[in-house]
């Protein structure tokens, strides 16, 4: 999940082999133990990095957030480097802007560029997960944040309605238009959900200044990059994606497929550091574990050079 934590660290994945990670496990058996209690499933406010306050659950992103903010606030950690890079991109943006959420879950990525944004930007948030889209809209209540528009859509490359499983108790993170690698073991409710290509509601609706576009969609990402192509041709945003072979491996392709898709519509890539500047990422054949990656439209790199890494020092570290 983009701007959490890698699955190496957390998730249904995980395979603890030292002391720190069994203490890891042993808080987040703990913590997913509050979701199946009634009287303690009432949601943990917490502060975020950089500012704002987000509703934590028994689930794994709010445990997550709850090793993030703590981090933050006892050790003075930072953001995921990827969150860093959306900060100091979009904080250097002076004319009003759009930014897509697409597969927004329960807001955390919509929360920070919003307030990021204020008044000269907006965000369009997509999440089709009955259960994630009632908790985003709490998130972005407890926020004040009137400049996200949510849309109870799922993106894809066409339009229609499409059978989508939703993953119940902890794992409401993983819901998908796929069924789920059998690493993810929470119960499932099979619904059904409105689909758009984003091409299709930017037509309608409208994406003014679209400069950014952030897509975690449990292995979909290339299939909604399909659906975005007029946008990704017009308006060349940046796009920050997961890249996941076991999230992929549902949909019939490798995450390295996305990767050559933007390549070839002159997109380059990148990984961002702790601090939220960026070196080149080369293709991989496979991504296990996950990553979470950037792409920058070739002609746009040049702007963004203060962002980008590009000589090495005689420690070897990338300026």
């Amino acid at each position: 999940m983009i701007g959490v934590e890698n699955s190496s660290t957390i998730g249904p994945s995980t395979k603890s082999t030292t002391v720190k990670s069994r203490f890891r496990d042993a808080l987040l058996e703990t913590w997913v133990f509050r979701g199946r209690v009634p009287l303690l499933r009432f949601p943990i406010p917490l502060r975020l990095p950089g500012g704002g306050w987000f509703l934590t659950y028994g689930d794994y992103i709010g445990f997550s957030v709850f090793c993030r903010s703590i981090a933050h606030l006892v050790l003075n950690k930072p953001s995921p480097g990827e969150v860093e890079f959306v900060l100091r991109f979009l904080g250097s943006r002076t004319e009003p802007v759009t930014v897509v959420d697409a597969g927004a879950n329960q807001g955390l990525y919509s929360i920070v560029i919003a307030r990021r944004l204020g008044a000269k930007g907006k965000v369009v948030a997509f999440e089709p997960a009955p259960t994630q889209y009632e908790k985003l809209k709490r998130n972005l209540r407890l926020n004040s944040l009137s400049n996200v528009t949510i849309e109870q859509y799922a993106l894809g490359s066409a339009n229609g309605v499409s059978e989508f499983h939703e993953r119940l108790d902890h794992q409401g993170s993983y819901s998908s238009l796929r069924a789920q690698a059998p690493d993810v073991t929470a119960r499932e409710r099979l619904i059904s959900v409105r689909v758009t290509t984003l091409d299709s509601y930017a037509k309608s609706v409208g994406l003014p200044a679209l400069c950014f576009v952030k897509i975690d969609a449990e292995g979909g990402e290339l299939d909604i990059l399909k659906g975005s192509e007029g946008v990704i041709n017009s308006a060349r945003p940046l796009v920050l994606c997961e890249m996941a072979d076991i999230r992929t491996a549902a949909w019939g392709y490798r995450a390295a497929d996305t990767y050559d898709w933007l390549t070839v519509r002159r997109y380059s890539w990148f990984s961002a550091d702790r601090d939220g500047f960026l070196e080149p990422s080369a293709a991989k054949p496979h991504y296990v574990p996950e990553e979470n990656l950037i792409a920058i439209p070739d002609e746009k790199l040049a702007s963004l050079s203060s962002l980008i890494y590009r000589v090495h020092d005689s420690k070897g570290r990338s300026h």
